[in-house]
């Protein structure tokens, strides 16, 4: 389930952020209001068919936004969905491995604790993980640089 919510996170914000970029801010909107009319008869009907049911059709249902989205953004925008998935291939290489670690963590312990020690390991396996690739390393480099120059502005401007 959570590999799933972590997709939908994936794409539908590389997707808004298109969206963004080319000024169509209400397709988002439209699109999700789309999905929560999918979602609301279709959790209702899982409900009543059991626990497991209802569980299954909300991992299923979080995926229910990327086709459409794609669907749109090759209308709208002219990006093909082999471009968006070369574009996010470095975040998916990233959250498979991940998903492997948490995998692994989860045999070796439980409990809130060691809980929260996989979260924080997870975060570094992901970091570490996009930080293998060059254009990614690039894109960190260049947004730490761009943080440095706003800082020394703003002690410039408080002087």
């Amino acid at each position: 389930i959570s590999i799933t919510l972590a997709l939908r996170a994936l794409f539908t914000s590389f997707y808004t952020g298109v969206y963004r970029a080319k000024g169509k801010f209400h397709i988002p909107l439209v699109l999700q209001l789309i999905s929560l009319g999918m979602m609301i008869p279709a959790y209702l009907f899982a409900a009543k068919q059991g626990f497991w049911e209802l569980v299954h059709m909300r991992a299923f249902m979080n995926l229910n936004l990327i086709i459409p989205e794609m669907i749109c953004l090759v209308y709208v925008c002219k990006i093909t969905p082999y471009r968006t998935l070369r574009e996010l291939s470095h975040p998916i290489v990233a959250t498979l491995v991940m998903v492997i670690a948490i995998i692994g963590l989860q045999t070796v312990g439980s409990g809130a604790l060691w809980e929260i020690c996989s979260i924080m390991i997870c975060v570094c396996v992901y970091a570490g993980t996009l930080l293998m690739f060059k254009e990614e390393r690039a894109t960190i480099k260049g947004l730490l640089k761009r943080k440095g120059r706003n800082n020394d502005k703003t002690d410039i401007e408080s002087n």
